[in-house]
């Protein structure tokens, strides 16, 4: 196999991975087969966008904020006024996003301000 198969072969991957969804994470990337390098210049060239550490966006496509949150903080539960806005209870947007925790529970150390 040539270096321009691979090449081929590794964008008709990213192409299907697009076509599925618009939030991905490195493990979605590794499920297509796709290289750390592909990836990497799939970034580079604005096709995907990392929105924060291991989480990918379409460089096309809008953030679904709670989404990524819930991605970020997996332990963390909506609540209060977000919980009703999500559940389409309510339709004043939480400008504050309200998450509960288990006790004990360690946010992570780089968990970007605006999240």
């Amino acid at each position: 196999m040539t270096f321009f198969d691979v090449q081929k072969e590794q964008l008709k991957k990213a192409e299907n991975l697009i076509k599925s969804d618009i939030i991905f994470t490195n493990e979605d990337f590794l499920k297509q087969d796709i290289s750390k390098d592909f990836k990497n210049k799939l970034i580079k060239d604005g096709v995907f966008e990392e929105v924060y550490s291991g989480i990918y966006i379409r460089a096309d496509s809008y953030v679904d904020d709670f989404l990524v949150r819930q991605m970020i903080l997996p332990k963390g539960i909506f609540s209060n006024e977000t919980a009703l806005y999500i559940h389409d209870l309510t339709d004043k947007f939480p400008y504050t996003v309200w998450m509960n925790f288990p006790v004990g529970y360690k946010l992570p150390k780089n968990v970007p301000d605006y999240l």
